[in-house]
């Protein structure tokens, strides 16, 4: 590979010299330029962008963490970034974590390492005792809430859309609920807040009728198979509509009429299979976390999620 001091010797010119015409600098005569394009095009030279942007100490590329590739909600989250972004000159970088914590942190290390000038984090599986420490290295947004005042977050407030829902559970005339979540609740605030909710509306609410790591549809078919072993089980309420999909389906292939269920994403399989859903409209989220990120101001902010009956 050809570098910048060999393009200086066959050019006849200083590696200075060479350096201001690769940058574009104006105070390089016309004859000097000349000879070291010829170099450049003749030896098929191209600068490593990477060193430049750590010499520069801007890279204007930006890692999103995500939990899972093929999930709807994150998949939204992260087009809706991607086309803020885009517009803004960054380069993405999805970098999937599928809650191993290992994965997680080696993204962090590279954060530290200024292979990106920062990082969204749709959802974290560490403790934030153990990335505080990378916080010095650029800018880190949550998308959830943190108790720091001096982390940035920008997180869905779901808890007037909880409240709604079992309202609306409620006036149907259940009393035995079951959920699915995508982490426990010492791992997750939203699952934290979604439980707390349940136990207050819900007397007869328990742990044994929930149903944790769903993500996709065959989840959803496990969930609800595990579900049918609790016939009393009149409510779900599942972490998104793909999994929901799959409950309704496991009821079904059994000659079983499954529970009243309600999904989150308010995607096409809830508009189509006629069931409730929360929104919480993630292309929008996703370029609201960008237009945060690009502010630079640690700032808390917060935005409503709505329940959408059908």
């Amino acid at each position: 590979m050809t570098t910048i001091k060999e393009i200086a010797e066959l050019s006849g010119c200083y590696v200075s010299t060479v350096s201001r015409v690769l940058n574009h600098h104006p105070y390089v005569s016309l004859d000097k330029r000349q000879k070291i394009q010829a170099v450049i095009q003749k030896t098929g030279y191209h600068p490593n962008r990477i060193a430049q942007d750590l010499n520069k100490k801007k890279t204007n590329s930006l890692g999103v963490i995500v939990p899972y590739l093929d999930e709807p909600y994150f998949e939204k989250v992260t087009a809706g970034i991607c086309r803020d972004a885009i517009k803004h000159n960054y380069k993405i970088s999805i970098l999937p974590t599928y809650y191993d914590r290992k994965i997680e942190m080696n993204y962090f290390e590279e954060f530290a390492s200024k292979l990106y000038d920062g990082l969204i984090v749709t959802s974290k599986a560490n403790e934030m005792s153990d990335i505080l420490p990378y916080i010095r290295y650029g800018s880190v947004i949550f998308c959830e809430k943190i108790d720091f005042n001096n982390i940035s977050c920008i997180y869905i407030d779901r808890s007037h859309a909880f409240k709604k829902l079992f309202k609306y559970f409620t006036q149907k005339g259940l009393r035995h609920l079951g959920l699915t979540s995508a982490q426990n609740q010492h791992k997750s605030s939203s699952t934290k807040l979604l439980f707390q909710i349940a136990k207050q509306d819900f007397p007869a609410f328990k742990l044994s009728h929930v149903f944790e790591n769903c993500a996709t549809y065959q989840d959803g078919i496990n969930a609800g198979k595990y579900f049918m072993n609790f016939p009393e089980i009149d409510g779900i309420f599942a972490n998104g509509d793909e999994i929901d999909a799959g409950i309704i389906h496991a009821y079904q292939k059994e000659g079983l009429q499954p529970p009243l269920v309600v999904g989150q994403d308010n995607t096409l399989i809830s508009k189509i299979m006629n069931f409730p859903s929360i929104d919480t409209y993630p292309e929008k989220y996703g370029e609201e976390i960008f237009q945060h990120f690009i502010k630079k101001n640690p700032e808390h902010i917060n935005i409503d999620a709505k329940f959408v009956k059908r």
